[in-house]
């Protein structure tokens, strides 16, 4: 049976210590990223809101915004078929006061996406709502730990033309994160994610 020569063996391991090296360094610094970045305080007027669906509290964040006058319209991008306005509100209906949520219902520039369903597609569908609404700054609203490599496919798409403030969502205290299993499985899982978007963007 033949064996490989120990300098090759020893070449071997060395690249994979070294890969694997890489892997936990760029995952520390992702699950850093998540943490420290932050909402940015005295947000000023933009043109349009962008909320991506999936975890809870990014479309009830995207719906205060809109009530703070941030921006006067607001783009949720990944609806489900068959989901209307009302049935997004009446899922946050806990959360909204009354006046609120009629406020909502009443507002003339909320509108629904429902062509997007990866954030890929959530980047690009928004991209050519942007260009048809003649769009130059956004608040891009998902979770804290979807954000990095959400606004690495916008800012990708978007291609400079627009300013995009990224509004990240985690609810409680961020520094808690670290003591919550389910946080480290979707820290990693969208690190690879994230990691196979810039492949593929640096690649394209």
């Amino acid at each position: 049976m033949n064996t490989l020569p120990k300098t090759t063996l020893k070449k071997i391991t060395t690249s994979l210590i070294i890969v694997g090296g890489i892997i936990v360094a760029g995952f520390i610094l992702y699950v850093a990223t998540i943490i420290l970045w932050t909402k940015p305080k005295d947000l000023p007027t933009h043109d349009a809101i962008i909320v991506l669906t999936g975890a809870k509290g990014r479309i009830e964040t995207g719906f205060e915004l809109l009530l703070e006058g941030k921006a006067p319209t607001l783009l949720i991008s990944g609806v489900k078929d068959n989901v209307t306005l009302k049935d997004l509100i009446d899922a946050n209906s806990e959360i909204l006061s009354t006046e609120n949520e009629q406020l909502i219902r009443n507002h003339c520039c909320i509108v629904l996406d429902y062509v997007a369903d990866t954030t890929e597609t959530n980047a690009t569908e928004t991209t050519k709502w942007i260009k048809d609404n003649d769009i130059k700054t956004i608040i891009l609203v998902t979770s804290a730990s979807h954000m990095p490599r959400a606004f690495l496919q916008f800012h990708s798409a978007i291609n400079g033309d627009v300013g995009i403030t990224p509004y990240p969502y985690w609810q409680g205290n961020r520094l808690d994160l670290v003591t919550q299993p389910m946080f480290w499985q979707y820290a990693a899982r969208e690190y690879f994610k994230f990691a196979g978007s810039l492949i593929r963007l640096k690649q394209g």
